[in-house]
C-alpha cells in the first residue's frame, strides 16, 4: 500500500463500507470474507461511480496485466455475489448487472464516498 492510498476515503454502499487503508469490506456483522482479488474487483466497481468498466479494465487493474482466462473473473464476481448477495437483495432491490452488449461489467448501484 502506498501512502497516498491510506488518505483515500472509505466508500460505502447500503450497509457496507469498503474501508481502503485497510483493505476490507465492513458489513453489518463485522468484515465479510473476501479474497484479495474479491476486494479488489469490488473496489475497481465502486471507484467506477456508475460508469461502465470494461472486461479488460478489470483484468488490467485486478490482475495487473498478468493473461487470465474469463473465468478467473467469473469466479470472482460469483464470490463477491455470495458475500453480498442477502444484504443487498434485501436493501437494494435487484443490484448486479451482469453484463451488456458489449460483454462489459457495471458497478454496483448505491456506492458513494464516505467521508
Amino acid at each position: 500500500m502506498t501512502n497516498d492510498q491510506s488518505f483515500e476515503t472509505d466508500l460505502a454502499f447500503g450497509d457496507f463500507v469498503i474501508d481502503r487503508a485497510d483493505e476490507r469490506v465492513l458489513g453489518p456483522d463485522g468484515p465479510l470474507r473476501l479474497g484479495h482479488k474479491a476486494y479488489r474487483v469490488l473496489l475497481a466497481l465502486a471507484k467506477q461511480d456508475g460508469r461502465l468498466l470494461t472486461k479488460d479494465a478489470l483484468f488490467s487493474s485486478v490482475w495487473d496485466g498478468t493473461i487470465v482466462s474469463d473465468s478467473a473473473l467469473t469466479s470472482v464476481i460469483k464470490e463477491l455475489r455470495r458475500a453480498l448477495r442477502s444484504e443487498l437483495r434485501e436493501r437494494c432491490g435487484p443490484v448486479w448487472k451482469s453484463r451488456t452488449a458489449s460483454r462489459s461489467r457495471r458497478r454496483i448501484r448505491a456506492f458513494g464516498s464516505r467521508a
